[in-house]
């Protein structure tokens, strides 16, 4: 996948304009129009009522849930100031939070707003009314997105913040919502950044590429051109997990290993040490050979360490594909799918009991005609060969069990990508992996959704010293994760061109504000 080259994006953005019609007296208010309140992603059902409330005043908040790790607490401190709500003395808007079944509090205030809240996971219920602010989740995470759409709807007026009236019942098309990036010299507050923009517009998950992560057991590995410290990766990690994104770890092998022999490290773990491109690094790791996962399992112990992760992303793309390299080089005597399954097998071995899953990429797995690209097995028998083995090692006990990672970039229609339909029928849970193409987006995510897959994860093949802002040539690929947020969760139809917003514009005004503390998710 990381030989492909991204598009360049032209200068020049469409902006985007927010009004609202004027406000009279409350009850005789004209109505706010539909196409001034831009949610992403769009709710999956909201009705817009006649008049606003003004945001004069102190939030008053009427708690009915329990947050054991005070991420809530956190995100209604820095509400106000999302809200641009002006103090005013003696003048309360009052705020009413609560989780399902908490207390009977919660049925009856969902019952007085003529609210029905969604029976789904991270479902929420909303309105706005003459009464206040009714935000009710149907767990914790719920609970955070109702507050998430509810920083969305401040309309300016004048310079006076307000809310439409308004009722929504949402919850998420997909149960996984993800991206993918990269770890990079000096990259922790744009991370910070982006997370913000990610949980704002309900994303759940993050694959951090772990290339240039300092090691402690393995100092030799660090690249200080492209480092990023152990302490650093820690803070992200609770930054994520502060707004209910849970945080994978990737270590990419056996293929697209050059981080492991960059300046002639490690060349006696390599598949090939003579690659026939000048200046070029050796690709893959040895894999019949022991000392290669002494080395390499050195390495998954830190990770672990520090991530305590559900999954633990193993790679496993792409094995052969350079032509300047061998595959099977020292690893005579064995075919590419023969390799494959000794890898994975060595993998599952070291995650057996620990209670961790584990992801990996599928290109390996599907051979030509099995999806509408990204389908790298030899042979239609080694395919199957694999996905059997999987089967195989998870019904064993103690086993790790097996995500897929199905990345397939280019378009087609929702029925083309056929391979989430295999591995639908095989039982494995399944994750659609587009690249920035917006159509790519948009139908893979569609099919997601028809065959009940387990999400989306948004990749990424740019910044990999992590920065977007240094990126420039690849903004078009950064402004895609607003996009998939959208269609992961509401499961909209619409082309990108068709939406109520410029997903160019909308990210990078929400990335650079909280990138300079204009914007705050919580407050710590």
């Amino acid at each position: 996948m990381k030989l492909i080259n991204a598009k360049t994006l032209l200068a020049g953005l469409i902006g985007i304009s927010l009004a609202i019609a004027a406000q009279g007296a409350p009850g005789k208010a004209k109505p706010v129009e539909k196409s001034t309140v831009v949610i992403i992603p769009k709710p999956q059902k909201m009705t817009l009522g006649t008049g606003t409330l003004i945001l004069k005043g102190n939030l008053t908040s009427e708690d009915h849930y329990t947050d054991s790790e005070n991420r809530i607490e956190k995100t209604l401190e820095a509400l106000p100031a999302g809200l641009g709500i002006q103090p005013k003395e003696k003048k309360s808007i009052p705020l009413f939070l609560g989780i399902k079944g908490v207390e009977p509090a919660v049925s009856k205030r969902l019952q007085d707003e003529e609210l029905t809240l969604p029976d789904k996971p991270e479902a929420y219920a909303l309105s706005v009314s003459g009464k206040g602010i009714t935000v009710i989740g149907q767990d914790i995470k719920g609970l955070f997105y109702g507050l998430m759409t509810l920083r969305q709807l401040k309309i300016d007026k004048k310079g006076v913040a307000v809310l439409p009236y308004v009722k929504i019942e949402d919850y998420p098309a997909l149960e996984y919502r993800g991206i993918h990036i990269f770890t990079g010299k000096d990259a922790l507050k744009e991370q910070k950044a982006l997370v913000d923009v990610i949980a704002l517009h309900k994303m759940n998950n993050l694959v951090l590429q772990l290339d240039f992560m300092e090691f402690k057991s393995h100092p030799e590995l660090w690249y200080e051109p492209m480092g990023e410290k152990q302490s650093e990766i820690k803070e992200l990690i609770q930054y994520c997990k502060d707004r209910f994104i849970d945080i994978t770890p990737m270590v990419n092998t056996p293929g697209h290993a050059e981080w492991i022999f960059r300046d002639g490290k490690h060349q006696e773990i390599c598949e090939d040490p003579n690659p026939t491109k000048e200046g070029a690094s050796p690709y893959a790791i040895y894999i019949n050979n022991d000392s290669t996962y002494v080395f390499l399992f050195e390495l998954y112990d830190e990770v672990v360490d520090l991530f305590k992760p559900k999954y633990f992303h193993i790679g496993h793309d792409e094995p052969d594909l350079p032509d300047y390299v061998k595959f099977p080089g020292r690893s005579q005597g064995f075919t590419v799918r023969e390799l494959l399954e000794m890898d994975i097998r060595r993998n599952a071995e070291y995650f057996k009991g620990k209670n961790i899953d584990i992801m990996l990429w599928g290109d390996t797995m599907l051979h030509r005609g099995d999806s509408v690209d990204a389908c790298n097995a030899k042979t239609k028998e080694d395919a199957i060969e694999l996905r059997n083995m999987l089967k195989d090692i998870e019904s064993q006990p103690g086993a790790p069990k097996f995500c897929i990672n199905d990345w397939h970039y280019a378009s087609a229609k929702p029925e083309g990508y056929k391979s989430l339909a295999i591995w639908k029928k095989e039982g494995f849970p399944t994750l659609a992996c587009p690249w920035y193409g917006r159509d790519n987006i948009l139908y893979f995510t569609q099919e997601a959704i028809n065959t009940k897959s387990m999400g989306l994860l948004q990749t990424t093949w740019a910044g990999f010293n992590f920065s977007i802002e240094a990126n420039t040539s690849c903004y078009e690929q950064f402004s895609a994760y607003l996009l998939a947020a959208d269609y992961s969760w509401s499961g909209r139809t619409e082309k990108a061109v068709n939406l109520d917003y410029d997903a160019n514009t909308v990210f990078f005004n929400d990335f650079k504000a909280f990138k300079q503390g204009k914007q705050s998710l919580q407050v710590h």
